[in-house]
């Protein structure tokens, strides 16, 4: 693999990790303003994920293709969200950072295809949710580039 493309792979997922990071805030303070959905699919998500791969769409498709998604080595975010709509995201960066925040609010809407999750710092984050089962969650955020992000329950 030639340098520079190593290279850019590793920012991109050094930037995935930020902003999932920045999302997992977002999520903690949004789940202690509102209440969780009551349907089969929210039951899904209460617990706690760790992400396990991260991926940009590098071809511009909208499509999560071979190639496009690749471990999560840089770091660790752990989401944790509560029965009642409460969380908490803890993101390591080795020797960089160590943070534990709040998740005040976090909702599913549009058919459990949509995560909104707040921090207590007001940030909302929108993502969509491509992947929900018992054991796997995979979220999309739908900005330009699309980039998603893989977890796996604990």
């Amino acid at each position: 693999m030639p340098y520079y493309l190593s290279k850019k792979i590793g920012l991109m997922k050094l930037n995935n990790l930020l902003i999932v990071t920045c999302l997992s805030f977002a999520t903690a303070l949004s789940v202690a303003s509102c209440k969780k959905s009551s349907s089969g699919s929210s039951s899904k998500l209460v617990g706690t994920w760790k992400d396990v791969q991260s991926g940009y769409d590098m071809n511009g498709n909208g499509v999560m293709d071979a190639g496009e998604m690749s471990a999560d080595t840089f770091g660790t975010v752990t989401v944790t969200f509560n029965g009642n709509g409460t969380g908490s995201e803890h993101v390591v960066i080795p020797g960089f950072f160590d943070s534990t925040v709040a998740i005040t609010k976090w909702t599913l809407s549009n058919g459990d295809k949509d995560l909104t999750i707040t921090d207590a710092a007001g940030q909302t984050a929108f993502t969509h949710v491509t992947t929900l089962t018992g054991t796997d969650l995979v979220i999309a955020d739908t900005t330009n580039p699309v980039s998603w992000t893989a977890f796996k329950k604990q």
